[in-house]
């Protein structure tokens, strides 16, 4: 608020010390305001209203504040957030990236060209305001992903820890939408919980190559509810493929509230495999996925994830890090997901329904060859 005093003009209005108030001579005011008493902004009415490091906010505090912003007259009612960039998961990120067509459609209905606009900055276009090798100074030591965060301003987090897969990946080469037919199979992996239950979905076609073609995550969703979701999804993108599910093997633990986790499934008609017993199975699968990554089936890499699967994508190329212990973080997100991919990768192979199948679409695919030249 100094600095704001400071570059005030005199004679367009005047302080009110006691209540942090500048009156303007045209009867606008400026109010500067903490949210330590919400109780303090209940009743106003605004036209505008700039939220300052608003990262610090909370959702529920941007949701207050927006419906404070309703003052009659003939200016546009607006809303100004000032932030550094976020991480994906932030609710502003959520809101106005994720979610901008609905905020964009808002100020449609409201009769505006336009509901929302980001307005990116970047380091260097304030250069002519920074010292001599300033850029090049606070870059000195940082990692890709930070100088991508605090120096050219984008959406990210800082990734602390080894890339459990991130080395292996390629854009050019695991990113892949292919197009999926009755020859391929469906395999599903489950991971249980109520927080995030986890679904992944991998395609796998006649010549064994794998595509995580899809994922759903719950919230705080019940796992009968979510399975459900999943049988539904399964039917409207998959059809009658043939299907096989996998699960962690705790998934048979029997739970204080009731039925294990694959006893629900059971009750639905699913009979997802997790050999019972095993413990030890989270690095031996992280070596069967880095496997298939690195290897290439005719061109094509053994794995590869489409576009439609945000989160594992994010997670295999960025995401999912090991912590100091040299084991996966646990990050109540991405991890979910992870671990039901890899419990497809750890348990697939082993199925002798899947390698008596693929071995049978092989050979109806396969061509005559003459016996003497081999082709």
């Amino acid at each position: 608020m100094r600095e704001y005093r400071s570059l005030v003009p005199e004679g367009i209005g005047a302080w009110r010390e006691r209540d942090d108030l500048y009156y303007f001579f045209n009867k606008s005011t400026i109010a500067f305001r903490g949210l330590d008493d919400p109780n303090k902004a209940k009743s106003t009415n605004y036209g505008l209203i700039v939220m300052e490091e608003a990262d610090e906010f909370s959702y529920e505090d941007f949701v207050f504040l927006n419906a404070r912003i309703r003052a009659p007259g003939p200016w546009p009612l607006r809303i100004i957030l000032l932030l550094n960039p976020v991480d994906e998961d932030h609710w502003i990120y959520k809101q106005f990236v994720l979610n901008k067509e609905s905020w964009e459609s808002a100020g449609r209905a409201a009769g505006s060209s336009k509901g929302l606009e980001v307005i990116h900055f970047r380091t260097q276009d304030n250069i002519k305001n920074l010292p001599p090798g300033y850029i090049e100074q606070i870059s000195a030591g940082m990692t890709e992903d930070e100088i991508d965060r605090y120096v050219n301003g984008n959406w990210g987090t800082i990734v602390r820890g080894e890339r459990v897969y991130g080395k292996l990946m390629n854009p050019s080469l695991h990113i892949r939408q292919p197009k999926v037919d009755s020859s391929y199979t469906l395999c599903r992996g489950w991971d249980f919980g109520f927080n995030h239950p986890a679904c992944s979905f991998r395609v796998v076609d006649p010549f064994g190559r794998k595509n995580i073609n899809f994922e759903l995550m719950g919230n705080k969703e019940d796992l009968e509810t979510f399975a459900r979701r999943v049988v539904e999804v399964t039917r409207q993108r998959y059809g009658g493929l043939t299907t096989f599910d996998y699960c962690d093997p705790r998934g048979h633990d029997k739970k204080d509230t009731g039925d294990s986790s694959v006893s629900i499934l059971n009750g639905l008609g699913i009979w997802p495999t997790g050999e019972r017993g095993i413990r030890d199975y989270v690095e031996p699968g992280i070596q069967v996925v880095r496997k298939e990554l690195s290897t290439l089936i005719e061109g094509i890499p053994e794995l590869t994830i489409s576009p439609e699967a945000p989160i594992l994508r994010t997670a295999y190329f960025n995401r999912y890090v090991r912590g100091e212990d040299g084991r996966p973080v646990k990050d109540g997100y991405y991890d979910h997901l992870c671990d039901a991919d890899r419990y497809i990768a750890y348990h697939h192979k082993s199925n002798a329904m899947v390698r008596d199948l693929i071995l049978a679409h092989r050979t109806r695919r396969q061509t005559p060859r003459n016996r003497y030249t081999g082709y």
